[in-house]
C-alpha cells in the first residue's frame, strides 16, 4: 500500500488548528531548511520555478492518459512498455494512476496499483507542500498562476492542500483578485475551478454570483470547495448542496461536507452517521435534509466556528512505561522525519505547542506539569499527586491539568481554581467552549461538569473504559473514545451509542481529522496509524518508542 497523508485539501478555510498559529515562523524555517537540503531554491522566484518544472503541459497530460489506457493493451509486450514508461515519469504519473485503480478492466487496475507502488516514497511530496507555504510567506508575483497551474499535478493530499492554502494567500492581492484566479474559474480542470471557488468565494463578494454557479459544476469537488467558501461567508443556499454530496460525492468528499455539516448544526445534528453503502448515504442525505428545512430559518452561519488550518505536522508523546522511566516529545512533517526534539522527560502523556516555541507537558512519571522551551530548559512547573494525563493552556491564561485523580484549573501562580475530584480514575481533560469540563473515567464513562464543577451528564461508553481511555468531544455533537484495554476507538453519541468502531492496538489516544478519517497512538504497536471511515490503515508511521499522544497540526 502507497504511504500517504490523508489531510483534507479544504483545510485552507475549515480544519480546526490542533496548536496555536504562533509557532508557524519555526515551522517555515524548518520548511526552508528541508528545501535547502534538497538543494532547491527558497527565494521567490526560485519557489516558482520549483512548480512550474513540476507541471505538465496539456501534451504531457494527454501522453499519461494515453499510457495509462495501454496499461490493458491486448499485447503484453505494450502493457509492458507502457508499465516500465509510468514508473520512470515518477509521481508526475500519479495523478492519472489513481484514478486507474478503480479502473472496470483488472489489468489496468492492478499494472496501475503496481506503479504505484514502484513509485511509491521519496521525499517529493514533502518538498512540494514546504515549498507551497514559503510561496505563500514570500508572496511572489506570480505566485497564483503558477500554483493553479500546478494544483492539478498534486499528486497527494498533502501537497494538494498545501497548495490551496498557499492559493488563498497570494489569490488576492489589496483586495482585488488576481486574474488568474478569476480565469480559472472556466478552467477546464476542476481543481484548478475548485482552487478560483475557494478563493473568490470567501474573499471577493463580486465574483460570488460565478462562483454561485460552480454549485452544480459537474464535479463534486468543485462542489464542495464552492459550497465550503459560500457557507463560510453566510450562504444557506450552499447548505443543501453539502448535504447532496452526501450521497452523490466520492467518500472522501462526502466525509469532509458532513464534517462542514456536523460544525454548522452542532450538537442539534441528525443523529446519522454517513458510512460507504450506498443505502446509508442516501438516508444520511434524506435526514440532513429534513433537518435543514426545519433550521433553515434558525441557523446563523455567522455564528459557525470557521477556524485555521493545520500544518501538516505531528506531534508524538513517548511515554515508555514501564519499559523506561524517560521519554520524549519529538515533531516530525509529512516525510516522516524528526524536526525537533526535547528527550529525557518524566514519560510524557500530553503536550501543547505555546507561541515562541515553548511547549506544555504532562510528565506522567515526573508527576508535574512543566512549560519548557525547545532547549528543554524548564520556565514553570506545577507539582501534582498523581499521574498526569492532561495539560492544557487556557484562553485566560490558567492551565487545565488533568491526573488520574483529580481535574485542577491553575493560574501562573499556581493558585488552584477549579477542582474537581473522581470517585474512578480520570482520562484526558478537555475544556469546552461553554466553559464545562469534559473527561473519560475507569467507571466506563464521560463526564461533564459545568463551570463550578457540578456533573451535567454521564455518558456509558460501550465495552466500557480498562487500564486508560480517552475522549475529544466532535463538532457533530459525538464524543470519539479511544479505548487502550479493549483496542479499539470508538464514535459515540449523547445517548452511548456507537456509530462506528475501529479495532487498534492500545491507543493511547486519538483524534478525528475533519478527512473523516482518525489519527490513532498506537502504544504497543510503536506506531502513529491513520484509519478511514472503513477501518482501513491508509497512513502508518513506526515511532521510536510507545506513542502516548499524537496531535496533527
Amino acid at each position: 500500500m502507497a504511504v500517504r497523508f490523508a489531510l483534507l485539501p479544504a483545510a485552507a478555510l475549515l480544519l480546526s488548528a490542533a496548536l496555536p498559529a504562533a509557532d508557524e515562523p519555526d515551522a517555515l524555517a524548518a520548511d526552508e531548511q528541508a528545501l535547502r537540503a534538497a538543494k532547491l531554491p527558497t527565494d521567490g522566484p526560485g519557489l516558482l520555478a520549483f512548480f512550474k518544472a513540476r507541471t505538465p503541459s496539456d501534451a504531457d497530460r494527454e501522453k499519461l492518459a494515453a499510457t495509462v489506457r495501454r496499461l490493458g493493451d491486448e499485447s503484453f509486450e505494450v502493457r509492458e512498455q507502457a508499465t516500465r514508461e509510468l514508473i520512470a515519469r515518477g509521481r508526475s504519473a500519479v495523478p492519472f494512476l489513481r484514478p486507474a485503480l478503480r479502473d472496470p478492466d483488472p489489468e489496468i487496475a492492478r499494472r496501475a496499483a503496481r506503479c504505484l507502488e514502484a513509485i511509491a516514497g521519496g521525499n517529493e511530496p514533502a518538498l512540494a507542500a514546504s515549498a507551497a507555504r514559503l510561496v505563500a510567506a514570500r508572496k511572489p508575483d506570480g505566485a497564483a498562476a503558477a500554483l493553479l497551474a500546478y494544483l492539478p499535478a498534486a499528486d497527494d493530499e498533502t501537497t494538494e492542500e498545501a497548495v490551496l492554502q498557499a492559493l488563498a494567500a497570494v489569490g488576492v492581492r489589496d483586495g482585488k483578485p488576481e486574474s488568474a484566479v478569476v480565469a480559472a474559474l472556466a478552467d477546464r480542470q476542476p481543481m484548478r475551478r475548485a482552487g478560483a471557488a475557494m478563493v473568490l468565494g470567501k474573499a471577493v463578494p463580486k465574483h460570488r454570483p460565478a462562483v454561485r454557479r460552480l454549485l452544480t459544476d459537474a464535479d463534486a469537488r468543485v462542489r464542495f470547495h464552492a459550497a465550503a467558501a459560500l457557507v463560510q461567508v453566510g450562504e444557506k443556499e450552499a447548505v443543501p448542496v453539502l448535504a447532496a454530496l452526501l450521497a452523490d460525492a466520492p467518500v472522501p468528499v462526502a466525509y469532509r461536507a458532513e464534517d462542514l455539516l456536523g460544525r454548522i448544526a452542532g450538537e442539534a445534528g441528525p443523529a446519522v452517521a454517513l458510512a460507504p453503502a450506498e443505502e446509508t448515504r442516501r438516508r444520511c442525505r434524506a435526514a440532513w435534509d429534513d433537518w435543514w428545512k426545519k433550521h433553515r430559518d434558525k441557523t446563523d452561519l455567522a455564528k459557525v466556528k470557521w477556524e485555521q488550518p493545520l500544518l501538516g505536522l505531528h506531534l508524538v508523546c513517548n511515554c515508555d512505561v514501564p519499559q523506561s522511566q524517560i521519554g520524549s516529545v519529538w515533531e516530525c512533517g509529512p516525510d516522516g522525519k524528526t524536526r525537533w526534539q526535547v528527550a529525557n522527560l518524566g514519560n510524557p502523556s500530553d503536550v501543547q505547542l505555546l507561541p515562541g516555541g515553548r511547549f506544555l507537558v504532562a510528565e506522567f512519571q515526573g508527576r508535574k506539569v512543566t512549560e519548557r522551551d525547545r532547549a528543554g530548559k524548564v520556565l514553570w512547573t506545577f507539582a501534582v499527586d498523581n499521574y498526569p494525563n492532561t495539560c492544557r493552556r487556557l484562553p485566560n491564561g490558567n492551565t487545565l491539568i488533568a491526573t488520574y485523580g483529580e481535574v485542577t484549573e491553575v493560574t501562573p501562580e499556581g493558585k488552584r481554581v477549579f477542582s474537581h475530584r473522581g470517585q474512578a480514575s480520570i482520562y484526558r481533560a478537555q475544556r469546552l467552549r461553554n466553559g464545562h469540563t469534559l473527561f473519560a473515567c475507569s467507571s466506563g464513562h464521560i463526564v461533564e461538569l459545568d463551570a463550578a464543577g457540578k456533573e451535567v451528564r454521564r455518558i456509558p461508553v460501550p465495552g466500557g473504559i480498562s487500564t486508560f481511555g480517552g475522549v475529544e468531544a466532535l463538532p457533530n455533537g459525538r464524543f470519539l473514545v479511544s479505548v487502550y484495554g479493549s483496542n479499539k476507538v470508538l464514535e459515540i453519541d449523547a445517548a452511548g451509542k456507537a456509530h462506528w468502531e475501529a479495532s487498534v492496538q492500545t491507543p493511547g489516544s486519538a483524534a478525528r481529522l475533519p478527512t473523516g478519517n482518525t489519527l490513532v497512538a498506537s502504544m504497543d504497536a510503536k506506531q502513529i496509524v491513520e484509519i478511514d471511515r472503513a477501518g482501513k490503515v491508509v497512513w502508518k508511521l513506526a515511532t521510536p518508542g510507545r506513542p502516548f499522544l499524537v496531535l496533527r497540526r
